[in-house]
């Protein structure tokens, strides 16, 4: 009886639904390119539990942001716990908070979703060729940070995170990054690149010596009579 009672239709499988790869790739085709990134911070985990950032009474975010798209996050999420019900799946009375009951099937489907929206990003070809005017040559672990960085945009990773003691050369590691994601024509409209006051002078210089064009953003409520590179 227990055998019969295995073989019984459930609502819920334990792997994946049939041509279910074909069917994620025509809804990522529906989906904007925000969405799937903003999913991918949610689902990009070796947890066994996933959950959307709560609200608070007054709107916002509890501990972190939340934002119009995670609406349709939510939904994409939900899409792919039909999908993939092995990989994730909505934990029940409690929206928003999903179960992962393997966690290398999930890997798999975020891999997946890391290799379509990586193909989808338009590269801007009106960024000019730079160079380091000074010719500095890069130390090993400079060379080192920087392929690991390349390794991770071109595996679909959408950040990296470098750490680094002061005077190891940590902007030029990231404006040599830039220049090859220009190389490739993969680098975005601009680049937001934000500092301490104390670094400013430094910093700025370094990336002056790349060319490129610098607009100052300075987020305080007086700088009259305050000297900016």
């Amino acid at each position: 009886k227990i055998a019969k009672m295995a073989k019984q239709i459930s609502t819920m499988g334990a792997g994946v639904s049939k041509d279910c790869d074909k069917t994620l790739n025509k809804l990522l085709k529906k989906i904007g390119g925000n969405v799937i990134r903003r999913a991918l911070t949610f689902i990009s985990t070796y947890s066994t539990t996933v959950e959307m950032n709560n609200v608070s009474r007054d709107g916002g975010g509890v501990v972190h942001a939340v934002i119009l798209d995670d609406t349709a996050v939510y939904q994409f999420l939900l899409s792919l716990s039909e999908l993939y019900p092995g990989a994730l799946r909505p934990k029940y009375g409690q929206p928003g908070k999903f179960v992962v009951p393997s966690g290398p099937l999930l890997w798999h489907l975020t891999s997946k979703i890391k290799s379509y929206i990586t193909k989808q990003v338009p590269g801007v070809s009106k960024w000019k060729e730079v160079d380091d005017k000074s010719k500095r040559k890069l130390w090993k672990h400079q060379e080192d940070s920087v392929e690991e960085m390349k390794k991770n945009h071109n595996m679909g990773n959408t950040g990296t995170f470098l750490w680094l003691k002061v005077g190891l050369g940590k902007t030029l590691i990231v404006l040599s990054y830039i220049k090859w994601l220009i190389s490739q024509k993969e680098l975005p409209t601009y680049v937001v690149y934000t500092l301490p006051e104390s670094a400013m002078t430094s910093v700025v210089k370094e990336i002056q010596q790349f060319s490129f064009d610098i607009t100052l953003l300075v987020p305080l409520k007086n700088i009259k009579g305050r000297k900016f590179p």
